[in-house]
């Protein structure tokens, strides 16, 4: 038979068995919150944010809010990781035009 798939988005989060985990999980907060974050180019919602699943490899982490400046990272994770890798992005004012 065909396998139901839900949603991977719930508005409350359920603590996960840590034999779940495949692969690094990446939780990114900003200062202010509700920045969109985007990896390798798909976007994943607004901060506070946890992805799981990212597959091995280089990941370009963009952070937008409208009237701060976009902010880029570089990560690789790594297929041995386990856990969660966390990132923290304190945001800029964009320059006030006069």
């Amino acid at each position: 038979g065909a396998a139901a798939v839900s949603p991977a988005a719930t508005a409350s989060p359920s603590p996960a068995p840590a034999r779940s985990l495949a692969g690094p999980q990446l939780a990114i907060t900003t200062t202010p919150g509700g920045a969109h974050v985007t990896v390798r180019d798909i976007g994943w919602g607004t901060t506070p944010v946890s992805i799981r699943h990212l597959p091995a490899g280089p990941a370009r982490v963009r952070v937008t809010l409208d009237g701060y400046r976009s902010q880029e990272r570089q990560l690789m994770l790594r297929e041995d990781g386990s856990g969660t890798l966390r990132l923290h992005v304190s945001l800029v004012p964009a320059a006030q035009r006069p």
